[in-house]
């Protein structure tokens, strides 16, 4: 879990240090890690589902753009797994 967490800082710092504007899928990315990040533990595993989606979704559109950010997604979505999810 600690991982998943240390991941997700990484992701929204990497988001919020970067020019995404107008980029949709950065936007409803940092939508879906703050809610984990301000309330861990709490959240539902079909929240932790719909991460893990916005997260592959995000893979796919910054592969090419962002190669250092997609690395910090693979990291969660890979504990992600990790937890069962």
């Amino acid at each position: 879990m600690e991982e998943m967490k240390k991941g997700l800082e990484e992701i929204r710092d990497q988001i919020s240090d970067q020019v995404f504007t107008g980029e949709l899928v950065a936007e409803e990315l940092l939508h879906s890690i703050n809610p984990v990040l301000d309330n861990p533990g709490e959240l539902s595993f079909e929240y932790h589902r719909a991460l893990l989606k916005s997260l592959t979704d995000a893979v796919e559109a910054f592969e090419i753009r962002h190669p250092r950010l997609v690395d910090e997604i693979r990291v969660v979505i890979n504990a992600l797994n990790d937890l069962g999810i």
